[in-house]
C-alpha cells in the first residue's frame, strides 16, 4: 500500500500525510493511563473512615468543652463518636447529632459544622444555648 504523497499548501508549506496515531489523553500512553486509572480506584477504595472519624471526634470534643448538659456526659477516653448519646453515625461517619432538651448551655463553637463534613441532621431545640449561630451552618 503506498502512503499518501504530502499536500502542499499555497504558501509553500508541505502539509505531512495523514497518519492514524493512537490518541493520546494528556500526553500519556496507554500504560502510562491504565496505572493512572489503576492507582485512582485503588486511592478511592482505601478508608477515610479513620480521618474522618478522628476530625469528626475533635469537633465533637470542641462542642463538648464550650457547652455543658446532662447528654454531654460522653466518654471521651472513646476513639469513636459513633457510641456517645445523642452522636448518629453510619459507616464509622457522624452524620446527625441529636441532643434535643438536654439542657444545654454555652455558645456553640463556630468551627465545629465545617469538621463534621457528613452531618446531615442537626437537633438542639429546647435547651438554653447563646450566642451566634455558626455560619458554617449556612454552607
Amino acid at each position: 500500500m503506498e502512503s499518501p504523497s504530502p499536500k502542499f499548501h499555497d504558501n509553500g508549506n508541505v502539509q505531512p500525510p495523514l497518519i492514524r496515531r493512537r490518541r493520546r489523553f494528556c500526553g500519556m500512553g496507554h500504560n502510562q493511563l491504565v496505572l493512572l486509572v489503576v492507582f485512582l480506584v485503588v486511592i478511592k477504595m482505601l478508608p477515610a473512615e479513620k480521618s474522618n472519624l478522628g476530625s469528626n471526634r475533635a469537633a465533637l470534643l470542641e462542642l463538648w468543652k464550650e457547652v455543658s448538659g446532662r447528654t454531654l456526659l460522653w466518654n471521651v477516653s472513646q476513639q469513636s463518636p459513633c457510641g456517645w448519646a445523642g452522636v448518629l453515625c453510619e459507616k464509622n461517619k457522624v452524620v446527625g447529632l441529636s441532643l434535643p432538651g438536654c439542657s444545654l448551655t454555652g455558645e456553640i463553637p463556630a468551627r465545629i459544622i465545617r469538621n463534621l463534613t457528613e452531618l446531615r441532621v442537626l437537633s438542639l431545640r429546647m435547651n438554653a444555648l447563646q450566642g451566634p449561630l455558626p455560619l458554617d451552618l449556612l454552607q
